[in-house]
This record gives C-alpha cells, sequence and structure tokens, in this order.
C-alpha cells in the first residue's frame, strides 16, 4: 500500500529554547486517518510546520503523496488543506501590518516559505 505521507529522520532544533524535535519518522497510508497527541512543547506544531513546509527543518525527508515538497511546489500545496487552531500572529501587531502581510498572499499568490518569512520579519519592524 503506498503512503500519502512519509517523514524519515525529520529533526529541527531552536537554540534559544533548547527545543530538539529529533529524528521523526512514520508514515502515513492513503486512506487513514491521524491523530496528533501529544503534551504542550512536544513538537506536534513544529512537525505539523515541518511537513507543510512553513517550518525549514534541519535534517530529514517529509514527502507528500511521493513528493518532496519545496517552496516552489504549489500543485502540492493545492493538494492539501490546512486549518490552524488560531491565528499564528504576534498579538502586539496592528491592523496595519497584518494587512502588509496578507496583501501579498491575494495580489501576488502564495509566497515562497523563505518570501513569508521576510514578509513576517519586515512586518515586524
Amino acid at each position: 500500500m503506498e503512503n500519502i505521507l512519509e517523514l524519515q529522520q525529520v529533526s529541527k532544533t531552536f537554540p534559544k529554547s533548547n527545543f530538539t524535535l529529533e529524528n521523526v519518522t512514520f508514515s502515513l497510508p492513503y486512506g487513514a486517518i491521524l491523530g496528533f497527541v501529544g503534551e504542550n512543547g512536544a513538537g506536534k506544531a513544529t512537525t505539523i510546520g515541518c511537513i507543510l513546509n512553513t517550518i525549514t527543518k534541519d535534517s530529514g525527508t517529509v514527502k507528500l503523496f511521493g513528493q518532496e515538497m519545496l517552496d516552489a511546489d504549489t500543485s502540492l500545496r493545492e493538494k492539501i488543506g490546512v486549518v490552524y487552531d488560531g491565528d499564528n500572529f504576534p498579538a502586539y501587531w496592528t491592523a496595519k501590518q497584518l494587512s502588509e502581510v496578507m496583501e501579498g498572499l491575494y495580489l501576488h499568490g502564495l509566497p515562497s516559505s523563505t518570501q513569508c518569512q521576510k514578509k513576517l520579519l519586515s512586518a515586524h519592524s
């Protein structure tokens, strides 16, 4: 049976917080449902970020539909849907700063993760 999602040895370190996601490996077959459960700080959001390529992993591979997703892979992104439990923007942002970040999504399409990070940083300053 083929897998719709595969993670092999995915790792991510955040040196300032001393958090390390280390060597996460699992696969999800087509048609299966996965519940991602764990304590706060266990790495659930980091793992999902690595899967969606919104967080740059330090090592390992993530495959969706048998392909590793790169920044330019809009065709893979069009096959998935994600609903976060919050907006994930800093609470201290003004409406103007938030609109500058969101403007890029509507005027220029979905930016690469690098472009998005730059836009978020520039809106913050």
